[in-house]
This record gives C-alpha cells, sequence and structure tokens, in this order.
C-alpha cells in the first residue's frame, strides 16, 4: 500500500505525511513500502486511533471516511526546511525475551511461551485480561539500529498471541515497555 501511494506523486516530495487506519495498518510494512520508492525521504504522521477499542478506526480524504486503507499528503517546496526528531518516552521493563514464533505482525510465542505469559510476568494477568483496550500502553520494544522502536498491541489471538502494529521477527529480542509519563512530557 506504502508503494502504491508513493508511486501516485510525479515527483518526488520534500516530506511526506502518511496517515493510516490503526487497525488493518502494518507500519512497517506501509513505510518499507515508501522507501523503496524514495529511499531517503522524512515521513511523519501516524494511525487512527478508536480511543483504545481496537475495534473500528477512520481516515478521511476530501468528503468520503475510510475504516481501511492510507493517505499520503506530499509537501513540494524548494524553500522547505525538513528536520527530524524522535523522541519514544517508553521505558524498558525487565528482562529481554526472544521472539520464538511469529509472523509478521502477529506474535505467538516469546520465549517458547505464548507471548501473554511475557506479559503476565510483569504486569500480572488482572492487568492483561483487558487488553486490547490497554494494551498500547505496553508495547514491545525492539532495537532498530541504535534505538528502540514501540510495537502497541492492536488485538488478541487465540492461543496466547497478539497482533502487533508492526512486525517482530522471529528470533528478536524484545523487551515490555511501560509509559512513563515523566520522561514522555520531558522529551
Amino acid at each position: 500500500m506504502g508503494k502504491e501511494l508513493a508511486l501516485k506523486f510525479s515527483k518526488k516530495p520534500d516530506l511526506i505525511i502518511g496517515i493510516g487506519d490503526g487497525i488493518y495498518t502494518n507500519v512497517e510494512e506501509f513505510l518499507n513500502g515508501i522507501y523503496s520508492v524514495y529511499d531517503n525521504v522524512v515521513v511523519s504522521g501516524g494511525l487512527a486511533a478508536d480511543n483504545g477499542e481496537m475495534k473500528q478506526t477512520f481516515i478521511g480524504l476530501n468528503d468520503k471516511i475510510y475504516s481501511k486503507g492510507a493517505i499520503l499528503i506530499g509537501l513540494f517546496n524548494k524553500d522547505l526546511i525538513v528536520e527530524t526528531y524522535n523522541s519514544l518516552g517508553w521505558q524498558v521493563v525487565g528482562e529481554a525475551g526472544i521472539v520464538t514464533k511469529a509472523d509478521k505482525d502477529k506474535v505467538y510465542e516469546i520465549n517458547y511461551e505464548p507471548t501473554i505469559k511475557f506479559y503476565d510476568k510483569y504486569l500480572s494477568k488482572e492487568v492483561t485480561k483487558v487488553f486490547p483496550k490497554i494494551g498500547v500502553e505496553f508495547p514491545l520494544l525492539k532495537k532498530h539500529g541504535k534505538r528502540f522502536v514501540a510495537r502497541a498491541i492492536l488485538r488478541k489471538l487465540e492461543n496466547g498471541g497478539f497482533k502487533f502494529g508492526g512486525s517482530i521477527k522471529e528470533g528478536e529480542k524484545v523487551y515490555l515497555g511501560i509509559g512513563m509519563l515523566d520522561n514522555i512530557l520531558k522529551e
């Protein structure tokens, strides 16, 4: 989807703003599609939300509203100054887990046990029983270069797995992330 939308521009934008639905869009695959067309463009944006319900989100374009898909907005101006800054604001909690069974954005096992057991270890069954409603507050963190990226829980799967807002590969080290309000505000 990212590649298909990026190819619609007649020339390389100076900045791309991407907005996707928050249920079906795999952010990593979406961005990889854009970067396959424009490998060094700055992309900003985010995913639509529904206040933690994880049932249906909406994006709009012109006079239409969609529950699936994404839009790209290209900014073109030779005088546009684009600067980037990244701030995660999430704190790593506990020891690393190794993803032992996954398929793109679905993680079935960490350390050879259902993914929910990794969460239960640090948060308790009382907290994890309300996932995915509060799952965005406890993403999995994984290293991407020198920094961490967060993968929020979007949906519970059968057998204790979760669907996340981006891909996580088998063999990757992951950590539980907790939002620390002071760190988020400071950043």
